[in-house]
């Protein structure tokens, strides 16, 4: 019994850590915030086109217990909610996000997260929602 709970530790262990590691990188550029919008958001280095299947990690920052995500190409303003994706997601305790892209974003600049009460006033995500920030994401490619 002892050496099967022994092989269960190592098994979950390498599970754990192949988790950990099987993201290709992590995406670069310049993160932000904005407390009245309560958001958060990272301007990439370099344009990134996504495709269906890729894998993304989001780490947050923030109270947010639900968020947005959004993938804002090069020539789309901010102001739209355009390139939402996932819909509403509820926040996990770790405050990690994982997400599998459904469709192609082509020429990404920026992704972002949006919490708060309500953005745009069309997703309304409760009164005691708090702001989301973006610490760091890490992008795989299917």
């Amino acid at each position: 019994m002892k050496r099967l709970l022994v092989r269960m530790a190592l098994l979950l262990a390498f599970v754990h850590l192949f988790t950990l590691t099987s993201y290709a990188e992590t995406l670069k550029g310049k993160i932000g915030t904005s407390s009245k919008w309560g958001s958060g958001w990272i301007v990439l280095d370099k344009s990134v086109d996504f495709k269906r299947g890729d894998k993304i990690k989001l780490f947050l920052g923030g109270s947010a217990k639900k968020i947005l995500v959004r993938f804002l190409a090069n020539g789309e303003t901010a102001d739209k909610p355009v390139g939402i994706e996932g819909g509403v997601i509820n926040v996990p305790k770790n405050k990690i996000v994982l997400l599998t892209i459904s469709k192609e974003y082509k020429n990404v600049k920026q992704l972002s997260v949006h919490g708060g009460r309500n953005p745009w006033g069309l997703y309304p995500l409760g009164d005691n929602n708090g702001p989301a920030t973006i610490m760091r994401v890490d992008y795989k490619a299917q």
